[in-house]
């Protein structure tokens, strides 16, 4: 893979991880949301000072947005998802308990309504 894909990747995987949207890296770092955006689709090349900039803005070291790793589900994961899965984690064990009560009851019920969709589909064909 190409060295300016693998840094763009792993830049937006990072700041993604951190819970930062492009707008706050760009506030931290100074640097402006449209470079950021930029860094991240594919850069020609990224001068070292805004790398080490970037890096000291996310607490890693350089070398962590030239490595080659697998893709995670959290790649493509919306910032604001990420920064409400940190918030529930400070929550109280029974807050977090209730919560996690009533995702799996709207998932439930999202697969039955799913099946009944089918279900009918299958009665017209």
């Amino acid at each position: 893979m190409d060295i300016n894909k693998i840094f763009s990747k792993n830049l937006a995987r990072l700041r993604k991880l951190r819970g930062y949207s492009q707008r706050e890296l760009a506030k931290k770092t100074k640097l402006s949301h449209r470079m950021i955006n930029y860094y991240e689709k594919n850069p020609k090349s990224v001068p070292m000072n805004k790398l080490e900039l970037l890096a000291k803005a996310l607490d890693v070291k350089i070398a962590d947005f030239f490595n080659e790793e697998e893709t995670s589900p959290l790649d493509n994961l919306d910032v604001r998802w990420l920064k409400k899965i940190i918030e529930l984690k400070n929550l109280p064990e029974t807050d977090r308990k209730e919560i996690n009560k009533h995702i799996k009851s709207l998932l439930e019920k999202n697969k039955l309504q799913k099946k009944q969709i089918e279900q009918k589909a299958l009665e017209i064909l």
